[in-house]
């Protein structure tokens, strides 16, 4: 079995009008690693939601998950919002 859980807290930098289309953002926060036993970590990243619709919206997000011994984990990640 292998994971990865993520805890993480976040702020935007827009407030929540309807009319803003772009919403930009950044989070951290914990990670834990799990493949044939577990490691602590953390991650940061940001990003941006642009709102296409009133309530939904297109995410694209950068994340790099970091570990004590050193390694690194970055990602790309895209997927939808709602609000």
């Amino acid at each position: 079995m292998s994971g990865v859980l993520n805890v993480n807290g976040g702020y935007h930098f827009t407030t929540s009008r309807q009319d803003t289309k772009w919403d930009p953002f950044v989070t951290a926060g914990y990670t834990l690693f799990v493949r044939s036993g577990a490691v602590n970590g953390y991650n940061y990243g940001g990003g941006f939601v642009y709102w296409f619709k009133p309530h939904a919206g297109l995410r694209a997000e950068f994340r790099d998950q970091r570990f004590p011994q050193g390694s690194a984990f970055p990602e790309f990640r895209l997927g939808f919002s709602f609000r």
